[in-house]
């Protein structure tokens, strides 16, 4: 799934050795859903976007030429019939060896574009098979829920398993609180309150956890958006998870905490269904 690269509108197929992105892992990325040709969440992504390079002090790209690069690499790799995976990476650009950061600097900025892959009808009509990891995330209060280019915890994470029966592990902070999946986000249902931890020192704030959110408000869903550990997970009723690309997967088993009815789940699934936003079978 190596994908093609554009920069500038031109295919590219390699990184300048002295860009920040490769040397210190000094920048950020997005990973967006195109569906029927259109961008899926797209204003969402860009604010999410937007606030990780102000919070980085990097140039933030104009977003109307964003867009405009986007569809020509999509018009560029036409064998994806409509559906994609677009990856954008912003760095901070290339600079002489050391941390200390020149100003206005020109960042550098990469799209990807790779074929989109169905996941199994299972993984939604039966659920999927999760772990808890032993890796654990580092806590950085100024850049949590954005997505930078660093991402060695989850990597360690997912090192720690290669059973194909388990499609996600579930990860927790350095004191023990549940955060989100190396991949996804995480939500529980107990006694009919919906619950997802908060990302206020580490973990990624998902575009597709932040729509979910907004749908559970408009409909007045009782939600809880809080510190949470692994005994409010064992002692919850349903559990799913959820990220940009698949949507929403019912959680069947989580270590030995094993779910067997998604009632709430199938109604945030139908909620996605209305808002025009859902994968797997209807």
């Amino acid at each position: 799934m190596t994908g093609n690269w554009y920069q500038d509108g031109e295919h590219v197929n390699s990184v300048a050795i002295a860009d920040r992105g490769f040397s210190y892992g000094d920048g950020l990325f997005e990973t967006i859903a195109v569906r029927n040709g259109e961008p899926r969440l797209w204003d969402a992504h860009v604010a999410r976007l937007q606030l990780a390079c102000r919070r980085l002090a990097i140039q933030e790209p104009e977003v109307d030429t964003l867009l405009s690069q986007i569809q020509g690499a999509l018009a560029t790799d036409s064998h994806n019939d409509g559906d994609a995976l677009v990856k954008i990476i912003v760095t901070r650009g290339s600079s002489a060896r050391g941390y200390a950061v020149a100003r206005n600097m020109d960042p550098t900025i990469l799209i990807g574009v790779f074929d989109h892959h169905r996941p199994p009808t299972k993984n939604y009509t039966q659920g999927i098979h999760t772990r808890i990891c032993h890796s654990r995330l580092a806590t950085q209060p100024q850049t949590a829920g954005m997505k930078l280019l660093g991402r060695v915890d989850q990597v360690l994470a997912r090192m720690e398993w290669n059973d194909p029966q388990i499609a996600e592990g579930i990860m927790l902070d350095q004191q023990g609180a549940l955060i989100c999946g190396t991949m996804s986000n995480v939500f529980m249902v107990k006694d009919k309150r919906i619950l997802t931890p908060e990302i206020v020192n580490c973990g990624v704030s998902g575009i597709m956890r932040g729509h979910i959110l907004e749908l559970l408000r408009i409909r007045r869903r009782i939600v809880e958006v809080a510190e949470f550990n692994f005994e409010t997970l064992a002692s919850a009723g349903e559990m799913f998870i959820c990220n940009s690309q698949f949507g929403i997967w019912p959680v069947a088993r989580c270590g030995q905490k094993r779910f067997s009815a998604w009632p709430t789940t199938r109604d945030v699934m139908g909620y996605l269904r209305e808002s025009g936003v859902l994968e797997g079978p209807p």
